[in-house]
């Protein structure tokens, strides 16, 4: 039995709940918040934080201004529907479900923002399963199959309402609610490809457990990609992870079988590699991990969870791109230093693991010029992976000019005791690092993940690279006010005290991928939030992987590489857990300027062609001074009604809507720009209104024809700027591609600076069409000048705008 109290003096509200003797567990807590019926258009959903007790009690807290009735009054009954429900709107079967023994094993997310049958059908669909099911209005599963049909119970006790659509159920408490996938009521259709959107890729290879697809273009092979993976029958860290090589002839379209690189492996697990190629002879090389020693314990006694993380880098070549590998492996050897001798092996195994990709630089030898190549790997002090770390380079300047790879020397760097150490220094995590050779400035630039939620970077102006490495700090961007002959960071921010908006490059502990390019400038793709860890939940915004940002790069002295503001590249609109958005990714570029990312969700690579007007956009970022054609100038009072399409669709180019919009500030004296700053809505309540409030915030509110309806409030780091005096520009863009509403202010993109996860936010996937009846829109007394657009535009066509204005 329940006991709850509701303290609504708060905010957040805070909802205890009381289990009777303790019995209740976290699933028996996030079941009966349903019942509490929070309404999630008033703030969101709800963020949960768990506190048990002795007494089984468990704090249950809800996002800012949550609207929360307490249904089941103070003595709650046990869950049972009060009535027949109307029949389903799809067929189906209800099943009794166990926190501790689910009926289905995959949940795709929970709360699932504006889940529907459909959304859940869809995700579902997606992920490549028959079946999905809904339960508790909030949470949806897939699996091929029910764990224990015997405990299938009548549709009526399956009749809680879906957050998403009042007019259908989605299980209930314990009880979810199963149907076939294909199913599900059809949205909409989306008829345009976008290529952002991660399935329009052309798949490489899809079986099992797959990561890091990286690539070569061949130029002695009629620029034909060579390309290797590590794969596994089941999942990540599993026993018999290999490395097979793939080859593309036609840029991408079609791809052959895998091939494995150790034939007679003799169950010694081989992962995570790396490839480059001979310009001049066209030979590949792949370098990996490989447990040559075939360690399966640890120093107590043990068994080791996963070996792919340990051993020795080897090598092995190809003469024909990669169909078949050479029957020689040579061991590709590195110096031990004090981290590797205070491991948990003490030295006898090294930890270590790469996803750097391999670059070439030249460099002077003997009197003339030699191509060299170098990559950044991890050394690991803690089984698995954990701190302390070190990242380090090995560099060869002869593996290109042997004629056996076997004699090829690699070098360690920086050639000391200590690689290079995480911001602040260890214990703490700095790792996945990548290596540039810088090409107009000498040295090169390192930037790898952290667990501070920001990218950690380096830079050395020394043309060996081992020594004058910069303390680590924080990736930065560079400020879109510079001269374009002088780049200078948009802000310099300690590690102790992140706080700035859009200063330090966010990234949680996720793969990222920079790399230079034929033109000079960079290209990386992260994911722009500051999640510390692998995983997480808060409300709406459950994995840390989802959408693939991409930022362009520029060298500058001092610095190494400063960044521009990013633009969405990759996303999953339905699925947002694991590594939807894609992870460790490589760059394929063709000699007409064509860019190619190649990705892994873990269980499917596949292959994108970047929009070649995302790319001219961001290399151009820093210099954009224009107005894009196409937009409605904003007048007050009124302006012609914007159509916007609907926005379950996806039927044209960068569809969707952007506002613009310059406003004065005065939120030290008297705020009166606070208010309606533009309002679509009719007498039916269908419409658009943004608003700022009193604190300088602005508000987005969207309610569709069916009812449906979302409010986003921007991130508190960039209301903190609309708080400084004066005249801002607010960039509002809604994008149905991914379902996401994200805000620029001033020429940079919002990111929650150190006070929110991040500055954009995922809207229902099931809010349609927005589009009112009424002829004109309203405009603030407030909004000085701007313009709407019926589409989506850049995050470079909008800083083009705010200089141009």
């Amino acid at each position: 039995q329940q006991e709850w109290t509701l303290d609504d003096s708060k905010d957040p509200q805070e909802i205890t709940i009381h289990f009777t003797g303790g019995q209740g567990t976290e699933d028996d807590a996030r079941q009966f918040y349903n019942r509490f019926q929070c309404d999630p258009n008033k703030g969101g959903l709800p963020t949960f934080t768990f506190d048990r007790e002795d007494s089984g009690a468990f704090y249950m807290i809800t996002t800012t201004h949550m609207a929360c009735n307490p249904n089941p009054g103070p003595s709650p009954p046990p869950p049972s529907p009060p009535s027949p429900p109307s029949p389903p709107a799809v067929s189906g079967s209800c099943y009794v479900d166990k926190g501790e023994a689910r009926q289905m094993s995959h949940q795709m997310c929970e709360p699932c923002p504006g889940m529907t049958l459909s959304s859940c059908g869809d995700a579902c669909q997606e992920a490549g399963y028959k079946l999905a099911g809904v339960e508790a209005g909030h949470q949806c599963f897939c699996d091929n199959n029910v764990a224990d049909p015997s405990a299938k119970v009548p549709v009526a006790e399956c009749n809680d309402t879906c957050i998403g659509n009042s007019q259908e159920h989605c299980g209930g408490y314990f009880r979810v609610f199963v149907f076939n996938s294909s199913d599900a009521p059809p949205a909409p259709p989306r008829t345009f490809n976008d290529s952002r959107d991660i399935h329009n890729g052309i798949t490489m290879i899809a079986s099992g457990y797959l990561d890091q697809p990286y690539c070569v273009r061949n130029t002695k092979r009629n620029g034909e990609f060579n390309c290797i993976v590590t794969q596994q029958s089941q999942h990540e860290g599993g026993n018999g992870e290999r490395m097979v090589s793939i080859v593309s002839s036609d840029q991408g379209k079609t791809w052959s079988n895998p091939v494995a690189l150790e034939q007679n492996a003799s169950g010694r697990d081989n992962s995570y590699g790396t490839i480059t190629y001979n310009p001049d002879t066209g030979r590949v090389f792949a370098i990996y991990n490989m447990n040559l020693d075939n360690i399966s314990k640890l120093p107590n006694g043990e068994p080791t969870t996963r070996v792919d993380e340990l051993g020795h880098f080897v090598m092995r070549w190809s003469d024909d791109g990669g169909r078949s590998w050479s029957d020689t492996r040579v061991e590709v050897p590195y110096r031990l230093t004090p981290l590797d001798m205070n491991n948990t092996f003490k030295g006898k195994v090294k930890l270590m693991w790469n996803v750097d990709q391999i670059k070439s630089y030249t460099v002077a030898q003997g009197g003339k010029n030699v191509t060299a190549l170098i990559w950044a790997f991890t050394k690991i002090g803690t089984y698995v992976q954990a701190a302390p770390e070190e990242v380090f380079m090995l560099q060869t300047t002869d593996l290109l000019t042997v004629d056996d790879p076997s004699k090829a020397t690699f070098n360690l760097l920086p050639n000391k005791d200590h690689g290079l150490l995480p911001p602040l220094g260890n214990p703490r995590t700095f790792e996945e690092g990548h290596v540039n050779p810088m090409a107009t400035i000498p040295g090169f630039y390192v930037v790898g993940r952290t667990d501070f939620g920001y990218l950690a970077a380096t830079y050395t102006s020394d043309p060996t690279g081992n020594d004058g490495w910069q303390e680590t700090h924080f990736a930065q961007y560079y400020d879109q006010n510079s001269s374009p002959t002088k780049f200078v960071p948009r802000d310099t921010i300690p590690a102790d005290t992140i706080q700035g908006n859009g200063t330090g490059v966010k990234n949680p502990r996720a793969p990222i991928t920079p790399k230079r390019f034929s033109n000079g400038y960079y290209l990386m793709l992260y994911n722009n939030n500051h999640l510390g860890g692998y995983k997480y939940s808060e409300g709406s915004f459950d994995s840390p992987r989802d959408p693939y940002w991409l930022a362009a790069g520029v060298e500058v002295a001092g610095y190494g590489v400063l960044w521009s503001q990013p633009e969405i590249v990759l996303y999953d609109r339905y699925i947002h857990t694991g590594t939807s958005g894609g992870g460790y990714p490589d760059f394929i570029e063709e000699p007409d300027g064509t860019v190619f990312i190649t990705e892994t969700q873990k269980s499917v690579a596949r292959i994108h062609k970047i929009d070649p007007d995302q790319l001219a956009g961001l290399f151009g970022q820093y210099k954009i001074c224009a107005i894009p054609i196409g937009g409605t100038r904003l007048t007050s009072p009124s302006v012609k009604n914007p159509h916007i399409a609907d926005l379950r669709t996806y039927n044209s180019k960068m569809q969707g809507f952007t506002l613009l919009m310059q406003v004065e500030t005065k939120f030290n004296s008297i705020q009166d720009a606070a208010g309606t700053l533009f309002d679509t809505t009719d007498s039916a309540g269908v419409g658009l209104v943004v608003s700022m409030t009193s604190t300088s915030q602005i508000v987005v509110n969207m309610t569709d024809s069916s009812g449906g309806r979302d409010s986003t409030s921007m991130d508190p780091a960039c209301t903190k700027e609309l708080q400084q005096d004066g005249k801002h520009f607010i960039g509002v863009v809604i994008d149905p591609g991914p379902a996401i509403i994200s805000f620029v202010v001033d020429g940079h993109l919002c990111d929650g600076g150190g006070l929110a996860v991040s500055g954009f936010f995922w809207f229902p996937t099931t809010l349609g069409n927005i589009s009112s009846s009424i002829m004109t829109a309203k405009v603030g007394e407030s909004v000085e000048g701007g313009l709407y657009y019926e589409r989506v535009l850049s995050t470079s066509e909008i800083i083009g705008t705010w200089r141009a204005l």
